[in-house]
This record gives structure tokens, C-alpha cells and sequence, in this order.
């Protein structure tokens, strides 16, 4: 191992599992905001711009639960109390804010694979994605808006489900 000691603090590496956990914070905190500004375009008022934005930020926390610990614990009583308050955070919301939420349903889809043993996760996802599919047919009714929260869901589950993971295998090598 090199020897940083002369090396100023601030040109050293950081260690790996913190670097992973800053840009798996990074990314999660980029499509909150996003999701924040598709509520800031809507005519609502500033109670339910502060509710998006507490809803944001629960949501935002148990991501960053999810991709802090191990599958094992991801499956444990806790695991599931906290993919319910998710299911609860990212379904609600649809309620007040329609369109605007629907494409926070990533964050839901990529934590049901964390949580859920494989194949149930698999169909969770899969059952997901549809639902968006099928709330976005009820706003809209336009093929491209449709594909358009397809992709964007299927993207975003994968991307938090891939980088989750990825945290996770980073701080068990780090551990080994």
C-alpha cells in the first residue's frame, strides 16, 4: 500500500465505501429534485409544495436506508415496515400531486428488489412498472407519455437497485 502520509489531506483518495455512498447519495438526491420540480410547475399552493417536499425527503431517507445495508437486513421485519412506508410515500402522493409523482415510483421499484426475495421482487417491479403505465394512460392517454414513464421507471428502479447493490458489495470488499 502506498504511503499517503505526504500526501495533502485533500488530494487523498476517500475511502472506497464513503466515495460509493457520495455518489449513491448524489444520484438519489438528483432524482428527488427532480421530482420536486415536476411539483413546483404544478398550481399548487405552498401547503402542498411543503408536503412534496417532506414526502421527497422521507422518500429520500429510506433510499438512503436501503442502499446503507446488506440484502440480508434489507429483508428483515424493519426492512418491510420500511418498504411499506415507502409503498405508502410513493402511492399517496399520487392522490395530490397526479402526474408530477408518478415518476418517483423508480425509487419504489428498485427498493422491491432490494427487499423481496428475487422473484417476488422480479414481479413486484414488473407489476410496478405496469401500474405507472396504467396511471399515466388515466392522466393523459398520450403513447409518449406512456413509454416515456416506462422507461423513466425502469430506468430509475435499475439505477437505484444497481448502485444500492453496488455500496453495498464496495463496503463488503473494503471489509474483506
Amino acid at each position: 500500500m502506498a504511503d499517503t502520509s505526504e500526501v495533502p489531506a485533500e488530494r487523498r483518495p476517500l475511502p472506497a465505501p464513503r466515495a460509493a455512498f457520495g455518489v449513491v447519495t448524489a444520484v438519489f438526491v438528483s432524482f428527488s429534485l427532480l421530482g420536486f420540480l415536476h411539483v413546483l410547475f404544478m398550481d399548487v399552493g405552498p401547503g402542498e409544495v411543503l408536503l412534496s417536499f417532506g414526502c421527497i425527503v422521507v422518500l429520500l431517507l429510506m433510499q438512503l436506508r436501503w442502499c446503507s445495508s446488506t440484502a440480508a437486513r434489507g429483508r428483515s421485519l424493519i426492512g418491510y415496515w420500511v418498504l411499506a412506508a415507502q409503498i405508502a410515500s410513493v402511492c399517496l402522493p399520487i392522490l395530490v400531486y397526479g402526474q408530477a409523482w408518478v415518476g418517483m415510483s423508480g425509487f419504489l421499484a428498485g427498493s422491491v428488489l432490494l427487499a423481496l426475495r428475487p422473484v417476488a421482487g422480479w414481479v413486484s417491479f414488473c407489476l410496478i412498472v405496469v401500474s405507472i403505465a396504467a396511471a399515466q394512460l388515466y392522466f393523459t392517454g398520450s403513447p409518449v407519455d406512456i413509454v416515456y414513464k416506462l422507461i423513466s421507471t425502469v430506468s430509475t428502479g435499475l439505477v437505484v437497485y444497481g448502485l444500492s447493490r453496488l455500496t453495498a458489495l464496495v463496503v463488503a470488499v473494503q471489509a474483506a
